[in-house]
């Protein structure tokens, strides 16, 4: 033992560590591929994270979609449903339907966020808080109740400050996933304009990952039909910057046509005009490579193939986290 380790631990006697002692960071699969692939392998254990963009770019959907793939491996999930949109529809649609998916509609700030270390403290490993807009203090409320025209543009952010200690020490010592969907904003008080996140300065430097999701219609996008431009802002495990493409349609995220994409990009999946083949750099094995015909029979293929589907997810993140120069 160093004599610096032995001086601190004297007076200190916790909260120190060494590279024997750290503990390492344990991961979990969003259920999207290409971004447990952008994120380093998928959403890291006791850290939070914010996802943010504009109106209907696909954060909800993305969202509930991290929540199935939760309770797919029988875990509990929390989603603080501050903005009252989850329907019976909604959870049977992303087969939610089960009592390890528990939604809660807080009615103030505060609550919310003792609903999440709660939730964290009784094993919950996925808190989702939708939206940090909605996420006002009591004594902004009550101020609303008597005063309509009452103002206080700081007051999530304020909150959010001064919980911050708070909630991150819960969050990391129980290896909890925090996720706060965020909303942008035209920037009002910036005389050149530009946009702004409800949540202030607290909240970004918070949050371990910050995931920028905007969305396009492509021209061969059909009715109801979005591609969502993930890009990964933040990401203090892993190197930031990187992105990745979402398919949605109508409301519901394709996964596999995700993986189908990211393997194609990758050389794991070959095209021979309009079919999709294994390629052997798959390391899949099959008596006949052929996936289908275009990307829904190919994607039909895998749904109906989930050990082999399973394999080429991990193939497609190993195979893009080799690439990816890690700048932490």
């Amino acid at each position: 033992m160093s004599e610096l380790l032995k001086l601190l631990q004297a007076k200190y006697k916790t909260g120190l560590y060494t590279h024997d002692t750290i503990p390492s960071l344990e991961r979990v699969s969003t259920g999207i591929s290409t971004l447990d692939a952008s994120l380093g392998g998928g959403l890291p254990l006791g850290r939070i994270i914010e996802i943010f963009g504009p109106e209907s770019a696909g954060k909800s959907s993305i969202c509930l979609t991290i929540a199935r793939e939760a309770v797919r491996r029988e875990e509990t999930v929390l989603y603080v449903d501050l903005e009252k949109t989850i329907s019976a529809e909604s959870l049977e649609m992303y087969d939610l339907q089960t009592e390890n998916f528990v939604v809660a509609r807080p009615n103030y700030g505060e609550q919310a966020i003792d609903l999440a270390i709660d939730a964290a403290v009784a094993g919950c490993q996925l808190i989702i808080v939708d939206t940090v807009a909605m996420l006002l203090p009591k004594s902004v409320q009550d101020k609303f109740e008597s005063d309509s025209e009452a103002r206080d543009v700081a007051g999530p952010a304020a909150m959010i400050n001064r919980l911050k200690n708070k909630i991150t020490d819960h969050i990391e010592y129980n290896k909890s996933v925090l996720v706060f969907v965020n909303q942008i904003r035209d920037n009002l008080s910036n005389m050149h304009g530009g946009i702004s996140t409800p949540g202030g300065h607290a909240l970004k430097h918070m949050c371990s990952i910050r995931i920028r999701i905007t969305h396009a219609v492509k021209k061969q996008d059909q009715p109801g039909r979005i591609t969502s431009q993930v890009k990964i802002e933040k990401n203090k495990t892993f190197t930031p910057g990187l992105g990745c493409e979402i398919p949605i349609d109508s409301g519901l995220v394709q996964c596999t046509e995700a993986l189908i994409l990211a393997a194609v990009d990758l050389g794991l999946i070959t095209k021979k005009g309009a079919w999709l083949y294994l390629d052997p750099r798959s390391g899949i094995d099959l008596e006949d490579s052929k996936l289908g015909q275009g990307i829904t029979k190919a994607s039909y293929f895998l749904d109906e193939h989930p050990n082999i589907k399973e394999t080429l997810q991990n193939k497609v993140v190993d195979s893009f986290i080799k690439v990816v120069p890690v700048n932490v």
